[in-house]
């Protein structure tokens, strides 16, 4: 995979200390193919898609209840990878993880969507992996997959 064709390591500066010095930073997929890790102007990190299903897949999921024992199992489809987006006119966070996820008041937190908010891209076989949880019924959840 020729991810870094044509990218540089930026020289040192002569006023400027190494640490300050652009680095391209890296991971690696399960093939062992290297893949850039990118972050935004304001620093959050950003996925990358390198392998697809074939399909792009998005749906939208409401999530009925509320409270700390009411996950919601996403619907199944096979997938490689997913964002997760929590629409901006939602009333509170909403909580995505494990089977055993729970809201802000239960034992499990979840990884905490702010309304707005677009989670980091999320390796996975299948969507039903994932369940979310809200602190405020009828909350939504957006996913994009591929």
């Amino acid at each position: 995979m020729a991810a870094f064709a044509g990218v540089k390591v930026l020289p040192s500066l002569p006023n400027q200390p190494g640490y300050l010095t652009p680095q391209v930073v890296a991971g690696a997929n399960p093939n062992g193919d290297v893949i850039p890790i990118q972050v935004d102007s304001l620093g959050h990190l950003m996925g990358v898609l390198t392998e697809a299903t074939g399909t792009v897949i998005n749906f939208r999921v409401t999530i009925p209840k509320a409270g700390s024992m009411n996950q919601l199992q996403l619907p199944s489809n096979v997938v490689h990878s997913c964002l997760l987006q929590t629409p901006s006119h939602n009333a509170r966070k909403v909580y995505y993880g494990g089977a055993h996820v729970t809201s802000i008041n239960g034992t499990n937190e979840g990884i905490a969507l702010i309304p707005g908010e677009t989670s980091v891209l999320i390796t996975l076989r299948n969507t039903n992996q994932l369940y979310v949880a809200t602190d405020h019924a009828n909350d939504r959840i957006k996913v994009l997959c591929n």
